[in-house]
């Protein structure tokens, strides 16, 4: 899901030895730049590095995109899936706070749940959250994907973010890389409930492209921990009120997977 540590795992896996990653985040490939080819998504990654590593594909709007579950039909490459669930109306929060972050006049919270438009590199869906299925997608994926399907409590990352990693790279088939040395366990991407110039120009297509291409990494880690900071003090403050949407949005995914365990293979 959005919102729910996918850019935290992209400056992880990254870092990984044996593992392709494309040049940035979010391709969006199987959702609204699948018409570009898969010449095009491949052209994202090393060509090398695909070759020798196991690829990723960090994209969590494929959770909201319902062209996701058509385009993957013709993708024949084996592959898998990590689903990191949040609870609705946590992620609903923070997600309305993340594009108020980057979207000037905002709309209300009321009409956001009525009526989400989500704009992204040259591509857009519309979101109607009050009629959104939130059951029913991970239902979806869980059946397309069984015995292929890694279930991930988003609380889990908070609590053992390591523990995340490894049963990752467990699941990938990948050697053990991260342990407490090698983990970068700060949050990234945090949710800043008003709008912020640095935030906005991060949405800027050819601005992230440069920052991710030419920024060495400790300056984008540096530039994370700011952003992290500034809205560290206005979110609990600020975000949208958790327990008023949960009279809405009931809390589905403990109850139905973490119950045993906060880490699912299905």
């Amino acid at each position: 899901m959005p919102r729910a540590g996918s850019t935290w795992l992209y400056y992880n896996f990254k870092n990984h030895p044996n593992v392709a990653m494309p040049k940035y985040k979010e391709t969006f490939f199987f959702g609204s730049n699948f018409r570009r080819g898969f010449n095009w998504f491949y052209s994202l990654y090393d060509e090398q590095a695909l070759k020798n590593n196991i690829a990723f594909d960090i994209s969590p709007n494929y959770y909201c995109d319902v062209n996701f579950f058509d385009n993957i039909k013709h993708f024949d490459i084996d592959h898998k899936v990590v689903l990191i669930l949040r609870e609705p109306a946590e992620w609903l929060s923070s997600f309305y706070s993340q594009l108020k972050s980057f979207t000037p006049n905002m709309q209300s919270l009321d009409d956001f749940l009525q009526h989400c438009q989500v704009d992204f590199d040259g591509g857009s869906y519309i979101i109607e959250f009050n009629k959104f299925d939130f059951s029913a997608v991970v239902e979806k994926f869980t059946d397309i994907y069984k015995g292929n399907i890694l279930l991930i409590n988003f609380n889990k990352i908070k609590e053992d973010p390591v523990a995340v990693l490894n049963s990752i790279e467990s699941f990938s088939g990948l050697p053990q890389y991260f342990n407490t040395n090698t983990t970068y366990s700060k949050p990234v991407n945090v949710s800043i409930p008003k709008f912020n110039i640095i935030a906005y120009l991060s949405t800027i297509p050819f601005i992230r492209k440069f920052i991710i291409t030419f920024v060495p990494g400790i300056i984008r880690n540096k530039m994370i921990d700011y952003l992290y900071k500034i809205g560290k003090d206005k979110i609990s403050k600020d975000m949208p009120d958790k327990e008023k949407l949960e009279k809405t949005f009931r809390p589905i995914y403990v109850d139905k997977y973490f119950k045993e365990s906060d880490i699912q293979y299905l």
